[in-house]
């Protein structure tokens, strides 16, 4: 990304940066009135949750249809349906009904073994994850979305057995451990 004076510092910083304020701040927002307002939320994030499903199935049909890229990391040329690097709409959509999705699960996924680890190594498992997905998207040519999406799949659940196996004295070198220190 180029940087040609502060307007362009203002919109790195706010909407398509690295890790942008704008974004992340919905997403905060949507934590925040899960936990605030909890059951209240059900009915809407219902609507949402379809929303965000029915969207998502579209956008996937019409990548398949079309031969665009369904997803990525980034996408310089603008073909790519759903980018991280900005954050557009479609994947704020995927990603908040994903939260509304193990939000609804939440009962059902506290059961399950070594999950909390994985929850106290979340921003750590976040930020290790863009390089992966950087260098996958450079190593493949050209992906198709049956390969987006096994990636996708392999690079969430992944973490899980890794935050689970891992000690507790590498935990003091994560981003988690980092901020409670500063």
């Amino acid at each position: 990304m180029a940087v040609d004076g502060p307007g362009d510092v203002a919109m790195h910083l706010l909407l398509t940066g690295l890790y942008p304020f704008v974004p992340w701040c919905a997403l905060a927002w949507l934590g925040v009135m899960l936990r605030l307002h909890g059951a209240a939320m059900q009915r809407p994030a219902t609507g949402w949750v379809a929303a965000g499903i029915v969207t998502c199935a579209a956008l996937l049909v019409h990548a398949l249809q079309t031969d665009v890229p369904w997803a990525a990391p980034t996408s310089p040329n603008g073909q790519a349906l759903l980018t991280f690097f900005p954050a557009n709409p479609p994947f704020l959509l995927a990603a908040s009904t994903g939260v509304l999705l193990l939000w609804a699960s939440g009962a059902w996924l506290a059961r399950l073994p070594s999950l909390n680890r994985l929850g106290r190594l979340s921003l750590t498992v976040y930020v290790a994850h863009t390089p992966l997905l950087w260098v996958l998207n450079r190593s493949i040519d050209s992906p198709s979305v049956t390969l987006s999406a096994v990636l996708v799949v392999v690079l969430t659940l992944m973490w899980w057995p890794l935050a689970a196996l891992c000690p507790d004295s590498w935990r003091r070198w994560s981003l988690e451990a980092g901020l409670k220190h500063a």
